[in-house]
């Protein structure tokens, strides 16, 4: 909190000691009264703004969840708990987006709720952020500037679409299998018999006409219900574009797409990027973690793929950007899916749309997928990306 002096501190500063000189030159009394005046406003100008910033307290209030783009209510509060006016402030608060805001007069003991709407641009676990006020009143002699953490716990999930549909492999679409000819007893919904009710059987499947006319107990059983399962590679070994515009923030976004369609599906998922993996989470549960993971902590596709468990009868997808140094690698890592008997599906971010002029060729990543089997979608920045990812790439 050190005042900094404006250029106005400086001429009346110089101007006092010019009317002291003149003064005892001149034996003009009333010279002394003009310059202490000045001087006096000097001194009061430094003084005045660091009491302003003094005895505030700030706290904030906000959703403690929130999606990236979606415009969300803030309300800052301060409070005086000195015993005199503080203020007037002018101030800015950066939690998610900046904003400013102008504190009028707040007497000892009250307090002034601001409110305000920001967008959130980027997805994260945010803890704290930083409010800045600032005082240059009454003579704007000088500034104080003073900042304040305020803890904030709110997690920004990524931006992501309702898809009407995607080519999730289903349980029985796989080649030389047919699951479904058969009914299998299991914890579906459809009803497939009776049978003698045993030790651990819940009371509320008892079939109890049945069970009336036989004389003995009967229990109702249900078909098995098979889900493939969606497994989602994100690589991060690579990051293209500028903060907050990066195709890895997009890829967040493309995976909790197709997480949330998955899982609305009724199939099961696991997610991999990194050294973090989440295993069949809830809708909230793979948001949330898509809002925590990181570049941070790069990792290969090919040695990503090769830790990964991969079911049976699945569908894997790979989120990469289409940069030239990722070609081999990608290649390598969707071979090791197709021979654990996965459909694979590319979902390749145009890093000439993040990096323009980057000069990738990327149709030919695209025809190489395409030869190998695999079906491609392709998400450019600023694009819908719904539309994106309603429709496969046509090569």
């Amino acid at each position: 909190m050190v005042p900094r002096p404006a250029r106005r501190a400086f001429s009346m500063f110089f101007g006092s000691l010019v009317l002291f000189g003149v003064g005892a030159n001149a034996q003009a009394g009333w010279l002394y009264v003009i310059g202490s005046g000045m001087l006096g406003v000097v001194v009061a100008g430094f003084v005045l703004p660091t009491m302003a910033v003094r005895g505030l307290r700030f706290s904030r209030n906000v959703s403690p969840m929130c999606r990236v783009g979606d415009p969300i209510s803030v309300s800052l509060v301060c409070r005086n708990e000195s015993r005199s006016v503080r203020g007037p402030l002018t101030g800015s608060d950066d939690f998610l987006a900046e904003s400013t805001f102008v504190l009028p007069n707040i007497r000892g003991g009250a307090e002034v709720i601001l409110q305000h709407k920001v967008v959130p641009v980027r997805r994260g676990v945010f803890q704290l952020g930083t409010v800045k006020v600032a005082s240059g009143a009454p003579f704007g002699i000088a500034k104080v500037r003073r900042r304040f953490e305020v803890a904030s716990p709110s997690v920004v999930h990524p931006r992501w679409v309702s898809l009407s549909s995607f080519p999730l492999l289903e349980a029985a679409s796989a080649p030389m299998e047919s699951l479904h000819e058969r009914p299998r007893r299991g914890a579906g919904m459809e009803f497939f018999g009776l049978r003698e009710h045993r030790s651990g059987d819940s009371l509320r499947n008892v079939h109890w006409r049945s069970s009336a006319r036989g004389a003995r107990l009967l229990v109702k059983e249900f078909e098995e219900h098979l889900a493939s399962r969606l497994t989602i590679f994100i690589d991060n070994s690579e990051v293209v574009g500028a903060e907050p515009l990066t195709s890895f923030e997009d890829s967040a976004a493309v995976a909790a797409s197709l997480a949330i369609y998955a899982l609305g599906a009724g199939h099961p998922v696991q997610m991999f990027c990194g050294h973090d993996m989440v295993f069949e989470p809830n809708k909230h549960q793979a948001l949330d973690w898509l809002s925590s993971i990181e570049a941070s902590r790069p990792r290969s596709l090919s040695h990503l793929v090769s830790d990964a468990e991969t079911f049976r009868r699945s569908t894997a997808v790979v989120i990469l950007p289409s940069t030239k140094a990722k070609w081999a690698e990608a290649i390598s890592a969707i071979g090791i899916l197709q021979e654990r008997s996965a459909r694979v599906i590319a979902v390749v971010l145009s890093a000439d749309t993040y990096q323009p002029r980057s000069g990738y060729r990327e149709s030919e990543l695209f025809e190489t997928l395409d030869a190998a089997g695999v079906v491609v979608y392709r998400v450019a920045r600023n694009e819908d990306l719904r539309e994106c990812l309603q429709a496969p790439c046509l090569v």
